[in-house]
């Protein structure tokens, strides 16, 4: 009777198998026990790379330059509300023109110049012009950044940066600008000379 039973069971296997597949084992499916264990990403930092398309914050690093550029060579200019007064703050180094005079010059021009460019700048990019005259580099560059930056001998946050330096031998002088941004517009927020 067992005999019978085990004969039944194998043709009833067998049967099953052959209208499927031939082997008997093709049938059987193995389960493996896989863990799934959590993976380490690393998160893509996207940038921002469009082109600066906003009018008021073109419209207001046009207003900087212009700024910058008039109180360098005359000493009547107009500020806005947010703009922090550097130019009072720091009335010795900008009527200082015996040593200053041809750096203002030089720089001033090259800021006209990037006034032209502010479509090409993004938060990645910055746009930079460059001029060398008598064996002396001059440039200026100008960043802005999507995230404010913490500066420790800045008060404020810090949206950009307007620079300006000139190399001639082993000298060097720079200028930075610091940017603030109330808005979609940006302002005047500190000035460091070195």
């Amino acid at each position: 009777m067992i005999k019978l039973l085990i004969k039944i069971i194998i043709l009833a296997l067998i049967s099953c198998c052959s209208k499927n597949n031939d082997n008997l084992f093709n049938n059987i499916k193995y389960k493996e026990n896989i863990e799934k264990k959590p993976q380490k990403t690393l998160q893509k930092v996207s940038f921002d790379n469009k082109k600066l398309n906003n009018k008021e914050m073109t419209v207001s690093l046009k207003r900087i330059i212009d700024t910058v550029v008039t109180a360098r060579k005359s000493k009547s200019y107009t500020l806005e509300k947010y703009d922090e007064d550097i130019f009072k703050k720091y009335r010795e180094y900008f009527d200082d023109t015996t040593n200053n005079n041809e750096f203002f010059e030089k720089t001033s021009n090259l800021l006209l110049e990037l006034k032209s460019e502010l479509s090409n700048l993004n938060y990645v990019k910055n746009i930079k012009k460059s001029v060398k005259i008598k064996g002396a580099n001059y440039s200026c560059s100008i960043q802005i950044t999507k995230k404010p930056e913490k500066l420790g001998y800045v008060d404020g946050d810090v949206y950009g940066t307007v620079s300006c330096s000139s190399e001639y031998d082993s000298m060097s002088r720079f200028e930075e600008i610091y940017l603030k941004k109330v808005g979609e517009k940006y302002y005047i927020l500190d000035l460091l000379i070195s």
